[in-house]
């Protein structure tokens, strides 16, 4: 009877483990989709904005009589925040790595 109380307890620390593990890999894959999602529209905006950028270039240089000032600051500032979404997309990917790893 003893033992049986002490098997029945190790049994129930193991299943609580398993229950804690099991509890943390599912949270692990919602921030790993979550991280995905993310991942995917950072580089939607970012695919949005490169293009964004040709567009100015080529409208830019297609035009002699256009005013250019504007659409280089334009250009600029596009290429700013492809670059720095460029930089949050790989931190977003180390991220994700690192996520990956701990499952």
């Amino acid at each position: 009877m003893v033992m049986e109380i002490a098997d029945l307890r190790t049994q129930l620390k193991k299943a609580q483990k398993k229950a804690v593990a099991e509890s943390n890999a599912m949270e692990l894959e919602q921030k790993l989709q979550t991280q995905q999602r993310e991942n995917r529209k950072l580089e939607n905006a970012n695919k949005d904005l490169k293009q964004d950028v040709q567009e100015l270039k080529t409208s830019c240089s297609n035009d002699v009589n256009l005013q250019c000032d504007d659409l280089q600051r334009q250009l600029q500032q596009s290429q700013e925040d492809a670059d720095r979404l460029q930089r949050q997309l790989h931190e977003k990917d180390a991220n994700h790595k690192t996520l990956q790893q701990e499952l």
